[in-house]
């Protein structure tokens, strides 16, 4: 898994890339340019659009210990 922040300039370059999957998490704006991309290059995705606690929990955690963590970092 890789991160990668910036402005139009770097989302523009990582969208002309071969992924095998992408997560998007930011405004709508964007998240449809996202998608039309996705689409013309048949690349699976997942669009977090607008969310304040966007977050992604592994196979392998502690449902316990997320489940209070995601909603610590709501209310905070």
């Amino acid at each position: 898994m890789t991160v990668a922040n910036g402005d139009h300039s770097v989302s523009d370059y990582l969208l002309n890339q071969k992924f095998d999957y992408i997560f998007f998490t930011g405004s709508s704006r964007i998240g449809k340019q996202v998608m039309k991309k996705a689409a013309e290059n048949l690349i699976p995705l997942s669009l977090e659009l607008g969310g304040k606690n966007p977050c992604v929990v592994a196979d392998d955690a502690r449902l316990d210990f997320a489940a209070r963590r995601i909603a610590w970092g709501r209310m905070h």
